[in-house]
């Protein structure tokens, strides 16, 4: 239940995403973010906003024995309804988003953007769907959606099962830093490692406190998920334990 951070798309103000190729995925693949752009696809002309796209392969095994031939499967691809759904329900899986009842408003934005076949014998012909970013990023994820919990800015989940293996690694590395700082600089003000590695040796014990107050039972041995809801200023909205 974890919230997917995509790595293509820039924090707000540093400069432009990365462009992925698109027609060497197929429908496995991760969907992916596409900045804004005008582009001509058979003949016609989109002004596409920064949006979230997908692969998806069609039924189409080539590219048929005529041009005619291909540009009708070409067409139909980019028509057909059912392509757009696999590449809509793919983006809002991946991105863990819930539309509730705004799915048939937000689909009815969804367009094919693209469309490539590879010339080698029994190639199959993709297309690109997208939809933009901003009918994606107002909506609630599924778990939010599912309980009518308000829609977080940002998620913390932590699993109770590797937590702790987690904890112990990040101690280290603090304590780590901590030799190796006051070796070469001596004592920094403001700035103790050790500190820091105190304070993360409390999560598991003000975790297990935060789950007894509410009558449950923290547990190393189960695979427990507390999911924390974070404000755009990093302030909780909401707890929830999922027992996987």
């Amino acid at each position: 239940m974890t919230s997917r951070i995509d790595t293509n798309k820039p924090p707000q103000g540093l400069g432009q995403s990365i462009t992925a190729d698109w027609t060497s995925f197929n429908n496995q693949s991760d969907p992916f973010y596409l900045k804004a752009e005008t582009k001509v696809v058979n003949g016609a002309t989109l002004n596409l906003e920064s949006r979230y796209a997908v692969t998806v392969v069609t039924d189409y095994k080539s590219a048929g024995k005529s041009r005619d031939e291909l540009n009708e499967r070409i067409n139909t691809s980019l028509k057909a309804k059912n392509n757009k759904e696999k590449g809509f329900i793919r983006i809002l899986n991946f991105y863990d988003k819930n539309p509730g009842d705004k799915r048939e408003d937000i689909f009815r934005e969804v367009v094919v953007e693209g469309w490539d076949i590879n010339p080698r014998p029994n190639s199959r012909l993709k297309i690109l769907v997208s939809v933009a970013a901003r009918y994606i990023d107002e909506l609630p994820n599924l778990l939010e959606g599912s309980i009518g919990l308000e829609n977080a800015a940002y998620r913390v989940v932590l699993n109770t099962e590797n937590l702790y293996k987690k904890i112990n690694r990040v101690r280290e590395l603090l304590n780590q830093y901590d030799a190796e700082t006051r070796e070469l600089f001596g004592r920094i003000p403001n700035l103790s490692f050790k500190s820091q590695a105190n304070k993360i040796d409390q999560s598991i014990p003000a975790l297990a406190k935060l789950m007894l107050d509410n009558e449950y039972e923290y547990s190393r041995g189960k695979d427990q998920e507390i999911i924390f809801g974070m404000t755009s200023e990093f302030k909780p909205s909401y707890v929830v334990l999922v027992d996987n």
